[in-house]
């Protein structure tokens, strides 16, 4: 859904036909592995002079019935878990075209909520720095303590790389009155 944020000032999102999901059902599903990511974005235009331009990769078409399909029918346990697994090797390959292509100065991935197969994806192979972002509710704060618990765990690093997280408590509803004040840090404590 991260395409919303960008669809006030960003007619081109109206031009999405295929995204990320299509990317990875040509390899999973196909057995194609896409040449250029480039082919997977669009190039969001900065609306004044000083900003650099955006290369976005979308999740894809999600109001294309075919979206649906191709996500459904892409199976993480095939990619990770089967007897050769190409996982790892293709989601490094892609992230090298990412480096390669686009040359970003940051590439900022919004990962699946909560702890799944594409959660643990991008955070495990593509991250070198985490930011979860977490609401003020004990569901919130409990799944964030186990993902970030797992996170700095060294016996789930790969390649010896243990990443840098960062925590941020999100939606805090206070105002400025000085009870208030005080309710939120002891939230935030």
């Amino acid at each position: 859904g991260l395409h919303f944020k960008f669809e006030k000032n960003h007619p081109e999102i109206k031009t999405i036909h295929n995204g990320v999901v299509d990317y990875i059902h040509e390899f999973a599903c196909k057995g194609i592995l896409p040449k250029k990511i480039k082919d997977y974005s669009i190039l969001l235009t900065p609306l004044n002079k000083i900003d650099k331009p955006i290369h976005f990769i979308p999740a894809g078409d999600i109001d294309n019935k075919e979206y649906w399909k191709k996500l459904a029918k892409i199976s993480w346990a095939d990619l990770f878990y089967r007897k050769d697994p190409q996982g790892v090797k293709f989601f490094l390959d892609m992230k090298a075209k990412i480096e390669l292509e686009f040359k970003p100065d940051f590439l900022l991935i919004d990962s699946r909520t909560g702890i799944t197969d594409i959660a643990g994806i991008t955070l495990r192979l593509l991250a070198d720095e985490v930011v979860i972002l977490a609401a003020n509710n004990e569901e919130n704060i409990y799944g964030s303590k186990k993902i970030i618990k797992m996170l700095l765990d060294p016996a789930n690093a790969l390649f010896g790389k243990v990443p840098k997280v960062y925590f941020v408590l999100t939606r805090l509803p206070f105002g400025d009155a000085p009870k208030d004040r005080e309710k939120e840090f002891i939230v935030v404590e």
